[in-house]
C-alpha cells in the first residue's frame, strides 16, 4: 500500500521517538519501534492503538512533514485501503498477535 513493497521492521531499545519511518526507495522503507518506550506488551495485541501508529508511520512513505496535507491524505488513503482489504479479504487481516477491542 502507498507503493511500499519491501518493509523492514526493527525494534531498538532506545531512540528519540516512539516510532520512526525511513523511506529507502520508491518501493521500500523501514520502521523502527522504540521497545523501550512502547514496552514489550504493546506488541502482544493488534488493536486500534497499534493500527494508528502503523498507519501514521507508513504514511511517511509519501510525506515526511507532520503538518502537510500530503501526510494527512496518505493516512486517510491507507486507512480506507486497509478497511477495504479487511472487507474483501479478511483472511489477510490475521496475525500472530491476538486481536484487541479494548482500545476502541
Amino acid at each position: 500500500m502507498l507503493g511500499v513493497v519491501n518493509l523492514t521492521v526493527r525494534y531498538p531499545l532506545e531512540m528519540g521517538t516512539t516510532a520512526c519511518y525511513s523511506r529507502r526507495s520508491a518501493t521500500s522503507g523501514s520502521i523502527d519501534f522504540n521497545v523501550g518506550q512502547l514496552g514489550l506488551r504493546w506488541f502482544d495485541t493488534i488493536g486500534v492503538t497499534q493500527d494508528e501508529l502503523m498507519i501514521h508511520e507508513v504514511a511517511h512513505h509519501r510525506a515526511a512533514n507532520h503538518y502537510s496535507e500530503e501526510l494527512h491524505e496518505a493516512c486517510c488513503e491507507l486507512g480506507a485501503k486497509l478497511k477495504q482489504l479487511a472487507m474483501e479479504q479478511p483472511e489477510k487481516m490475521t496475525g500472530s498477535a491476538k486481536s484487541s477491542n479494548e482500545d476502541q
